[in-house]
């Protein structure tokens, strides 16, 4: 039985069908703080990786090599004076051999003819008086003549990152630019341009800044980064430049800030690479915590046993010579 006069109930329509639109306002302060704090801990890896390395190079390294030299001096002066006796009668031999073997003269008349003229060097030597030079033991090399530079390990970092946000470098053949490429050139050199007065209004000398010893550390990274028209530097340093101005960084979007966590975390794993590379090659790494007396016997060995082979060598040599004198002392006998 229908009932008149009654009303057909639709139930409540929903936004999506009717097209109505909501907009969702994300309060981004906690996201922003997470990610700050994130950014204050990979930058505090980064100083702590990088003063560790920079504590090597330039307080344990040397201490090493100044340590080294002290216990190694006598040993070092006695090799060289063996490495000295060995060339100079090494050349004498040689040139006995060369009279005798290439030049067909006889045994004691090589050995006489040689000896003379190594005795006439030697007068020569002695005149030039050898003895006012300082000599140049191994112990007394630069330790630090391939020391580890940040700078280069810097650039090249910096080198990867950019090739690796560009997709990788090209090919080097040669071809036309396009005009694709004429217009993306264009705007990377306006990009930088922009960057570099964003950043000299707030770090260049001028402003007062050279009060501030981190702000004028940057601005000269910042003058490099633009001399050099290293984009994806000066995109970094726009980020540290704006961090140093407002430390709340209201002004820079989450994800540069993410972007830059990124770039402190792989810097610190080159670091990290590069320590590991000393740890593995170099004698001086962790040298505070070693054992110097096990450490100067191991060291006094090496040099120990580098001493006896070059004694054998000159006995050797030195053999050879007396058989060819022994020939010159037989035949004068002969004669007298």
């Amino acid at each position: 039985m229908k009932l008149r006069n009654s009303k057909k109930v639709h139930p409540h329509p929903s936004p999506g069908k009717i097209g109505v639109k909501a907009l969702l306002v994300v309060d981004q302060q906690p996201i922003r703080k997470k990610i700050l704090a994130k950014l204050k801990s990979a930058q505090n890896r980064l100083i702590k990786t990088k003063q560790e390395l920079i504590d090597h190079l330039t307080m344990v390294r040397p201490a090493y090599h100044s340590w080294v030299a002290s216990i190694t001096r006598e040993k070092y002066e006695s090799l060289e004076k063996l490495n000295r006796q060995i060339e100079e009668r090494g050349m004498l031999l040689d040139r006995i051999e060369q009279l005798y073997f290439e030049e067909d003269l006889s045994s004691t008349m090589a050995y006489r003819l040689a000896l003379q003229e190594y005795e006439e060097d030697q007068l020569e030597m002695d005149l030039d008086d050898p003895d006012d030079q300082e000599p140049d033991f191994i112990f007394n090399q630069d330790p630090e003549k391939e020391a580890f530079s940040e700078e280069e390990l810097f650039e090249r970092f910096i080198h990867g990152f950019e090739s690796h946000r560009n997709g990788g470098s090209r090919s080097g053949y040669y071809r036309k630019e396009t005009a694709f490429e004429r217009i993306q050139k264009l705007e990377k050199e306006q990009k930088i341009r922009t960057l570099y007065r964003q950043m000299a209004r707030l770090l260049h000398p001028d402003t007062g800044m050279e009060s501030n010893k981190p702000a004028r550390e940057l601005w000269s990274e910042v003058v490099d980064a633009y001399k050099a028209k290293d984009l994806a530097k000066l995109e970094m340093l726009w980020v540290s430049v704006q961090l140093m101005a407002d430390p709340n960084s209201s002004s820079v979007g989450l994800s540069d800030l993410n972007q830059f966590i990124d770039f402190l975390l792989v810097h610190t794993h080159q670091i990290n690479k590069e320590k590991r590379e000393y740890a593995a090659h170099d004698p001086s790494w962790d040298f505070q915590a070693k054992d110097r007396k096990e450490l100067s016997k191991i060291i006094l060995s090496g040099l120990s046993k580098a001493e006896m082979a070059l004694k054998r060598t000159l006995k050797e040599i030195e053999a050879e010579i007396k058989h060819f004198e022994g020939f010159s002392k037989k035949k004068k006998a002969q004669f007298d």
